[in-house]
């Protein structure tokens, strides 16, 4: 399949880094974009619209990145990665500009031939990449930058916000020997476990930065994850369960396979406890523009919901009465109705929908029993089929409707 060159968002849209620049925050993102990015081709004005992968260094200007990165989605200052540590574009851009990892580092396109470090080059295919490509020090490279911002913007007259995306614990799962002075290559059982050690070592230097800048006890952090865990045999063996025991893991409909750990810190906010409310990531943007008072205006960020009373205690929370979603690579769809839970097996147009389990998830957490095929519950499966493609073709919002107040009843 060709990868062709596009972005996620609409002029106009707001973005997590627009609804808290708004309010006169200096905005940062650091890290994995993956929304897409425009590069021109040499010697000329247009933008080029071609795949982004194989050897394509001859017809695209990679030395800048023109439109379509953080810059154009609300960031004041950005050091992105386009497509993580996995590829096929194996490049840092700091504010838009081409990053050179070192001193002689050339754009090249990088192969498992020609890289460094053959495991690097992922298989999302060679591309244009960093002559000194090298995925074990990444993490150290984009937290210092992290912590360099931090630091930076504290020292300035507005507040700050930090969107910080960090590659690992992705493959190629390449773990550097040392980490701030703490062991990380083969210090646990798997490479994989190794780069959650890492991760951990970015962490600390985005805490440690907010600690020395005394902005800690005054900042909202929050830590959560895009997928399921990632189903580790050899760290399984060891008794870890990346999944945190739920059924199924990335890429599957079930509930290991989106379940991921939601931790929010905010000293003197919010009250140490565990939640079993149900919130998703794009639930930062409505959460995000409550705690900056930024209006979202009508018609935007419908699927956003205002977790911040469920945070703080202050004010009333409503749940979702439902939440659409969609699994990975083999075209799982799901509704929740709680306590139910519907896959539908669909294909990649869209004209297949096909009722593929039921699951009832306060009685079932784990989706040991499959109910799909019982005759007491064929009305359930075909209400809720008929419930999903009304929502999906209207459009209705999977939050509580927003008031002309910006906040959702």
């Amino acid at each position: 399949m060709e990868h062709l060159w596009t972005n996620a968002f609409k002029p106009g849209e707001v973005t997590l880094g627009s609804v808290v620049r708004d309010a006169g925050y200096r905005t940062g993102f650091v890290g994995k974009w993956h929304l897409g990015g425009d590069f021109k081709i040499p010697g000329e004005d247009e933008i080029y619209r071609g795949k982004k992968s194989g050897d394509i260094i001859s017809k695209v200007d990679m030395t800048r990145m023109i439109s379509g990165g953080p810059k154009y989605c609300g960031f004041d200052y950005d050091f992105t990665t386009p497509c993580g540590i996995q590829g096929p574009v194996y490049l840092l851009y700091e504010n838009q500009q081409w990053y050179p990892l070192e001193k002689d580092s050339r754009i090249v396109f990088l192969n498992k031939e020609n890289a460094r470090y053959p495991k690097d080059v992922s298989d999302k295919g060679p591309g244009p990449g960093d002559s000194h490509w090298d995925t074990s020090q990444l993490g150290k490279l984009l937290s210092k930058k992290a912590a360099d911002f931090i630091r930076t913007s504290a020292k300035g007259k507005k507040p700050f916000f930090l969107y910080y995306c960090s590659p690992m614990v992705h493959i190629p799962h390449r773990p550097p020997e040392t980490f701030d002075g703490r062991n990380i290559k083969g210090s646990t059982p798997s490479a994989h476990l190794d780069m959650v050690l890492d991760l951990e070592q970015q962490i600390r230097r985005i805490v440690d930065g907010l600690k020395e800048s005394g902005d800690f006890k005054n900042t909202l952090f929050v830590l959560t994850s895009d997928n399921g865990g990632l189903q580790d045999g050899i760290a399984r063996k060891f008794g870890y369960l990346p999944g945190g025991g739920w059924n199924g893991s990335k890429n599957s409909p079930l509930e290991g396979g989106h379940r991921v750990p939601f931790i929010a810190v905010w000293p003197g906010h919010i009250k140490p406890g565990i939640t079993d409310e149900f919130a998703v990531n794009q639930d930062m943007v409505a959460t995000f523009a409550a705690l900056v008072g930024t209006k979202i205006p009508a018609g935007q960020a419908m699927d956003s919901h205002n977790l911040l009373p469920l945070l703080n205690g202050i004010g009333k929370f409503q749940r979702r009465e439902f939440f659409v979603q969609q699994a990975g690579a083999n075209h799982e769809l799901m509704l929740r109705q709680m306590p139910w839970k519907l896959i539908i097996q669909s294909n990649n147009r869209r004209t297949k929908f096909e009722p593929k389990a039921l699951y009832n998830l306060e009685k079932d957490p784990g989706e040991k029993q499959n109910l799909v095929k019982k005759s007491q519950f064929k009305d359930r499966v075909d209400n809720m089929l008929k419930e999903y493609r009304e929502i999906v073709e209207s459009r209705r919002p999977t939050a509580p409707v927003r008031t002309s107040s910006g906040h959702r009843l």
